[in-house]
């Protein structure tokens, strides 16, 4: 019954490895709400002159004036319009002590969102909390105008703690997932052909952030972008901190080209970088610059272009270069290069010390690459085994070489089949990465297979996977048998299990090894089933347990059982 319980145990915990469970738990949720204004009132000549002194625009002589002193605290506040402001909007917010904070001018972003435009709409200003708040715009703006507000609250929900989606080629370096920051999902995701350049924002948000505070932002900024502006997902493909940390951003996977809406008319084949701050006035951390450094080189190693190039892009429409637009850009560019808008910032004058260390980092990531691929399909049809998938290595020209290792047998074919669908994703991999192989093997039985992928310049070897497969006889007279449980502590090991021959109907004889040395034998019950307690053996206990179709123990290398033939067929070893 122990045993049972332990196959069972070690069987379920091996199936939540593979099958992610619901779960029930607490998690932080951003929602943006979308209000009208509230009563405006005139601004009499002396606010506006006082908003004036602290606004980096004209403001105008005519302002109205819209506040709130109580409302549900939100913690991201910005401002949406059918169209583009005339005038700058400056806000002020109420603190949970009741002060009142500094008035801040927030700035139209014109040049962010999907190709195709869907509202105007301020910076995110993010406020941490806040309670109440007071607007000052001009009067024409006030008209069209509505607040979006960003709120958290603790949720109780269902998850799903899917493993993060491997990347073709990963990062030499930490990303966090989007789990980490707490994203909800995208209501569309679409991708491009490849990545040719990349984008640096910033988000004009705040720069005094702690560590701590960096998820909730990110999150707010989703909303802000989802509920407020009416996108698929938050703009951005990456976030990058000011103490240097990555983050994902817009769903899809890290490695695909995948279309944000950070750059209006040139979202397409570009990867959109926004550092969290606001650096209108300053730059960068060296934290922030190394983080961004090494995301663009990496993305840009995965495109084929080089960080310090430059090349010709086409506009599909934006505020700055009409559809149709040829323009030639470094492959390194901030916002205002492709958008009318004063983003990144200061951030602009650290461009070119970016373009050298991505540059490095893209060096250096092709330099530890090794092969990349996928195993689509390996099982048997009696003793023919078949192995299906693509594969390629960066660092060559000819297509890669695959090993199939079957115990100590060993087959190899070439990946040199077109993968129109692969070069579809991967527009920089080769067209023939595909191979489709069949070995015919000699012993039937229940195998262990690994493929791999050779690496044929610099990296290493990638291992594709292991799988148990199934041979079977074609003429049906050999033996048959399995492990059903195994257990075994220091010199002591008991197994069990059932073999049947249909040649031989009744008890036949069941050796059993113990790495590679015969540690006992048996005769089968008339049901076939079997029993080996071994004591003083000096065997190792079983080092996994793997689900198939019974419950069958793994054991170290060279361990086995050995079904005896009697008649016609050859004996099978199980290994």
């Amino acid at each position: 019954m122990a045993v049972r319980r332990f196959g069972v145990a070690m069987a379920l915990g091996l199936v939540l490895l593979v099958v992610p469970l619901p779960q029930m738990g607490f998690v932080e949720r951003s929602v943006a709400a979308v209000e009208p204004l509230p009563g405006l009132d005139p601004a009499t000549p002396a606010e506006v002159a006082e908003l004036q002194a602290v606004a980096e625009e004209p403001l105008g002589e005519q302002r109205v004036r819209a506040l709130t002193e109580e409302t549900a605290a939100f913690a991201l506040m910005a401002v949406v319009f059918d169209a583009a402001p005339t005038a700058p909007v400056m806000v002020r917010v109420k603190l949970p002590d009741g002060t009142w904070d500094a008035w801040t001018e927030l700035h139209a972003e014109s040049g962010e969102g999907p190709d195709s435009a869907t509202n105007w709409g301020t910076e995110p200003f993010w406020v941490q909390s806040a309670d109440g708040y007071e607007l000052d715009l001009a009067p024409a703006d006030a008209e069209a105008a509505e607040v979006v507000l960003v709120r958290e609250s603790l949720q109780r929900v269902v998850t799903v703690n899917e493993p993060v989606a491997s990347a073709g080629a990963a990062p030499p370096f930490g990303i966090n997932p989007r789990g980490s920051w707490g994203a909800r999902a995208a209501k569309g995701v679409h991708y491009g052909a490849t990545i040719k350049k990349a984008v640096v924002h910033h988000t004009v948000s705040g720069n005094g952030y702690s560590q701590g505070q960096v998820p909730g932002i990110i999150r707010g900024i989703q909303a802000y972008h989802q509920d407020g502006r009416g996108w698929d997902d938050i703009g951005y493909n990456f976030v990058v901190d000011r103490f240097g940390g990555i983050w994902e951003g817009r769903q899809g996977g890290i490695d695909r080209p995948v279309i944000g809406a950070h750059a209006s008319g040139f979202n397409t084949n570009t990867v959109g970088i926004s550092i969290l701050g606001d650096y209108s006035g300053s730059q960068p951390s060296a934290a922030a610059i190394e983080g961004v450094s090494r995301v663009v080189g990496w993305k840009l190693f995965l495109g084929g272009v080089e960080p310090t190039g430059w090349g010709a892009v086409t506009s599909a429409g934006g505020p700055k270069y009409p559809a149709g637009t040829v323009v030639n850009l470094p492959n390194v560019v901030g916002h205002g290069d492709v958008g009318s808008t004063g983003c990144p910032g200061r951030s602009r004058d650290v461009l070119g010390q970016v373009r050298q260390r991505a540059q490095e980092w893209a060096n250096w990531t092709k330099a530890i690459s090794g092969p990349v691929g996928n195993l689509e399909h390996l099982g048997a049809s009696g003793l023919a085994l078949r192995v299906k998938g693509w594969a390629t290595d960066l660092d060559v020209s000819v297509p890669s070489t695959i090993r199939v290792q079957v115990d100590g047998l060993v087959r190899t074919t070439t990946a040199d089949i077109r993968r129109s669908d692969v070069k579809a994703v991967h527009s920089n991999y080769p067209s023939n990465t595909g191979f489709d192989a069949t070995f015919s093997l000699p012993v039937p039985g229940e195998r262990l297979v690994c493929v791999k992928v050779l690496n044929q310049g610099h990296g290493r070897d990638k291992p594709l996977g292991c799988r148990d497969v199934r041979l079977s006889d074609p003429s049906g007279h050999s033996p048959d048998g399995r492990f059903t449980s195994a257990s075994g502590g220091k010199r002591r090991l008991a197994v069990r299990g059932w073999a049947r021959d249909r040649d031989a109907p009744g008890s036949r004889r069941v050796s059993f090894y113990a790495d590679g040395r015969l540690v006992g034998s048996t005769m089968t019950r008339e049901d076939g089933s079997f029993r080996i307690h071994e004591h003083g053996c000096g065997c190792r206990p079983p080092s996994s347990l793997h689900v198939g179709s019974q419950l069958r123990p793994r054991l170290s290398r060279g361990s086995g059982l050995h079904l005896h033939k009697r008649r016609r067929g050859s004996t099978r070893r199980q290994p």
